[in-house]
């Protein structure tokens, strides 16, 4: 929540200084930006340390979702596009990559398609079992948060990508060591 709203700060100063459009107010607004990176950077070092970090202690790996064409899919309204694409995903995930080759950490790459419209419990995908947030099961009735839903679906498809290799059978995922 903290970094939401440091987040909305920035975004109303940005748009303040822009539209005052003096030589003094783009001279702020570069200094504002170089601000707000180095905080995205910051944050992105310590959400990375602690996955990794995490995984290390727990001797498990990390799944992450492939996310190179996540823009081409999201819509927003213009209210929402500053929060859904103002951050670095590219930048952490670089991050995670590098700090678990050094821990020896192993991470792997599963597809997005329908991650978060698949039901976890029986395996249902439908475009109407995600609403908004929230997450129904047209078959199962299955309720939860969308994003607790497809976490799990992602930890799935990595178990069961590791599960496939160790047994020779072909893979829906790529490791990266």
């Amino acid at each position: 929540e903290a970094i939401d709203n440091k987040r909305e700060k920035h975004y109303r100063l940005t748009k303040a200084l822009q539209s005052k459009g003096t030589r003094s107010a783009k001279r702020h607004l570069v200094k504002s930006s170089r601000r707000m990176s180095n905080f995205i950077r910051t944050t992105n070092h310590q959400i990375s340390k602690a996955i990794v970090n995490a995984a290390h202690s727990a001797g498990s790996c990390i799944v992450l979702e492939e996310l190179k064409y996540i823009y081409d899919s999201l819509k927003a309204r213009k209210q929402q596009r500053q929060r859904m694409f103002g951050w670095s995903f590219a930048q952490l995930e670089a991050f995670i990559l590098y700090k678990a080759k050094m821990l020896g950490v192993k991470v792997m790459h599963v597809p997005s398609k329908y991650t978060s419209q698949t039901c976890r419990m029986c395996g249902h995908a439908e475009k109407a079992n995600r609403k908004g947030e929230w997450f129904e099961c047209k078959k199962c009735g299955h309720y939860e948060h969308a994003d607790v839903n497809a976490a799990i679906n992602i930890g799935m498809l990595g178990m069961f990508s590791e599960a496939a290799k160790n047994s020779g059978l072909s893979q829906p995922a790529y490791c990266a060591a």
